[in-house]
């Protein structure tokens, strides 16, 4: 079975941004370039007739475009030893909304999806055994850290496929967010 998820792809230019602010060093393991997206939905994996199922379901979902900018930066778990690095998005509210109206479009289909609350972040870096005090320079040091927005006019579903050096995240399906008078602005 092929494993997938939900999300919003950001434009190259940014990943390149946030590629450029992770930190190096033992333990860490950068999000390469090209991966860096905002997951609205882990789905894992999918049977072929589950798939189809997603797929359509997504092409109900009726969403305004977003504007989305960066905030801050944190890590998971917060009640253990560190396993992946973020970079924090904002506003919530929108980004909230969006995620319950894939989750609303997702509820006919035939999934077990995830219980854990929605936390908006892009993927910076996994952490194995990550010098603590290399992590705690650049957590204080970026604590307050902004960065300009980038529009938000698709949502993607993308396949998630085992490789050596991580996974590569592949588009299977575009969703267009906005209304036809967006589309005709463009």
């Amino acid at each position: 079975m092929r494993r997938f998820f939900i999300a919003i792809p950001l434009p190259l230019e940014i990943g390149e941004r946030l590629y450029d602010m992770t930190p190096e060093g033992e333990g860490i393991r950068a999000v390469p370039i090209g991966n860096h997206h905002l997951t609205l939905r882990f789905l894992g994996e999918l049977s072929e007739s589950s798939f189809g199922e997603v797929r359509d379901a997504l092409e109900e979902v009726e969403f305004p475009r977003l504007e989305l900018r960066f905030q801050g930066v944190g890590f998971f778990p917060q009640g253990g030893r560190p396993k992946v690095l973020w970079a924090g998005v904002a506003p919530l509210a929108p980004l909230s909304a969006l995620q319950k109206t894939v989750d609303k479009a997702l509820s006919g289909c035939r999934l077990s999806l995830e219980k854990r609350p929605f936390v908006p972040h892009i993927t910076l870096a996994r952490l194995e055994n990550a010098d603590d005090g290399e992590l705690a320079v650049f957590l204080k040091a970026h604590h307050a850290w902004e960065a300009p927005g980038f529009p938000a006019h698709s949502i993607t579903l993308f396949e998630s496929r085992p490789g050596g050096k991580g996974p590569r995240y592949e588009p299977v399906a575009e969703y267009r967010l906005g209304s036809l008078m967006d589309f005709l602005l463009e």
